[in-house]
């Protein structure tokens, strides 16, 4: 069954709180349109440790993360290559 986007972001959300459990009241405020660095602060090994839990929970491979500034490029990404 294909996610729909809304779908997607919220399992984001999910993650961005495993891989750091401070953001947890943050993550609240994640939309679409939040910065991947800028917003989440996510340092190069956060941002390295969301790409691969990305792919593991996904079933995905990413490239190049470096054309992911947004969350919604990331949600867009994943809806169109899902399974």
């Amino acid at each position: 069954m294909k996610l729909n986007k809304e779908q997607i972001l919220n399992q984001l959300k999910e993650l961005i709180v495993k891989i750091e459990p401070t953001y947890k009241k943050e993550v609240e405020n994640v939309q679409m349109e939040s910065s991947l660095m800028n917003d989440l602060h996510f340092s190069s090994l956060s941002m390295l440790c969301f790409l691969m839990a990305m792919e593991e929970e996904f079933e995905i491979s990413f490239e190049d993360m470096e054309k992911f500034d947004k969350v919604e490029d990331v949600v867009t990404f994943i809806y169109e290559n899902q399974a």
